[in-house]
């Protein structure tokens, strides 16, 4: 009941508000009418059909907007409603694009270490331990089951193989890792060449004489030649 009350005074100072408008244009057209000599009789008749008119077109408008702004309103919200749909899915299947080329990038980024891995230890490993290593690359690439990692026998290799290999898988994934994480990974898997050395030592030595060893230091592990890294 309130609600209709609220509704009707609504719509009467609207009505009131149009009918002032109605009346100031009835009373310059009654003035001018007597202006040039017309009777009363015709500017008081022509007032008045002004001013009906006028409110004629004024209730004929308001019921046409009532009847068609819920309908506008529907039209405008579905529109809306479909253009932020449409928007959402393009940024999600963006989201997703990127997402599957970030996991590709990551994925060949780990296949090319592990090649490099098997290049570089297959003469120097048993064929177990050479599959043991690239499942520990790995792991160190995932930063999963390090608890796993278990020694390895090499032979040949000396120490500064294994610096440099050490240093050219952490260079190769992401320079921003901890490199004493690196060194006491490494320290798990050739704890015979590397376990009575410091943690400080080795990450200060990891790119000692880059050009000397089997391995060497290098800055992209698909090219075979050795490059000193700064």
């Amino acid at each position: 009941m309130t609600m209709n009350i609220k509704k009707h005074k609504e719509t009467i100072i609207g009505f009131l508000g149009n009918l002032i408008p109605i009346i100031l244009i009835a009373m310059i057209v009654r003035r001018y009418i007597k202006s040039i000599g017309l009777e009363d009789f015709t500017a008081n008749t022509l007032f008045i059909v002004i001013i009906l008119i006028g409110t004629y077109i004024y209730v004929v408008f308001m019921e046409a907007y009532e009847k068609l702004s819920p309908k506008i309103a529907q039209l405008f919200y579905k529109r809306v409603k479909r253009t932020t749909t449409e928007a959402n899915e393009r940024l999600l299947n963006d989201r997703n694009e990127n997402l599957s080329k970030s996991k590709e990038i990551e994925g060949e980024k780990l296949k090319i270490a592990i090649e490099y891995t098997k290049e570089k230890f297959s003469k120097y490993v048993s064929d177990n331990d050479l599959e043991k290593l690239c499942t520990y690359i790995e792991f160190y690439y995932e930063q999963e089951n390090l608890d796993e990692v278990k020694a390895i026998e090499v032979k040949i290799l000396k120490t500064i193989d294994i610096y440099h290999f050490a240093w050219n898988i952490y260079y190769h994934f992401n320079k921003s890792i901890n490199q004493k994480e690196l060194v006491l990974f490494f320290k798990r898997i050739f704890p015979g060449i590397l376990e009575n050395k410091e943690e400080n030592y080795l990450v200060r030595n990891l790119k000692r004489a880059p050009e000397k060893g089997i391995i060497k230091i290098q800055h992209d592990l698909l090219d075979d030649k050795s490059q000193t890294i700064d």
